[in-house]
């Protein structure tokens, strides 16, 4: 769900969609909380949480740092 943020996905429903374990039964939770602004800074925030081994830098990483 993250990874779909970070590449542009914004539609609440296809993101809660893609929920799994205990959030399946949450969708509508979900999406309530996926209404709102979606910036280019918030989706470096979450390219840059430590989910990438230390050191390496995603080429999305890079694209999005340069686009700022």
């Amino acid at each position: 769900m993250i990874e779909a943020m970070i590449q542009g996905q914004e539609n609440p429903e296809t993101l809660s969609e893609m929920a799994k374990g205990k959030l399946k039964s949450k969708k509508a939770d979900l999406q309530r909380a996926m209404h709102g602004l979606m910036g280019i800074h918030q989706k470096i925030m979450l390219d840059t949480q430590p989910i990438h081994p230390i050191g390496a830098e995603s080429s999305r990483q890079s694209e999005l740092h340069r686009l700022v």
